[in-house]
């Protein structure tokens, strides 16, 4: 994502042994950073870049990046408003 300049082999993910789910930590990133996924499929033997199933946020249409969103952030904004 922005916070690592793009480059997929700077946030390695790991995974979280057979239940499916691979996680990885990054430092400092803030609320509105712009980021995917880089999948390699053993399938099909490509790598592509896909959406966060689970993102709050996400670009407008025709991007495709998800958003981080901190919902502390949210909820400020409406009890300021």
């Amino acid at each position: 994502g922005e916070f690592n300049d793009w480059n997929p082999d700077a946030t390695p993910l790991t995974s979280e042994g057979v239940s499916g789910i691979w996680e990885a930590f990054v430092p400092h990133v803030g609320h509105g950073a712009i980021y995917k996924y880089q999948i390699w499929s053993r399938l099909h033997g490509q790598v592509v870049q896909k959406a966060d199933p689970f993102a709050i946020h996400a670009e407008t249409s025709p991007k495709t990046g998800s958003v981080v969103w901190d919902l502390e952030y949210e909820r400020c904004l409406l009890y300021t408003s």
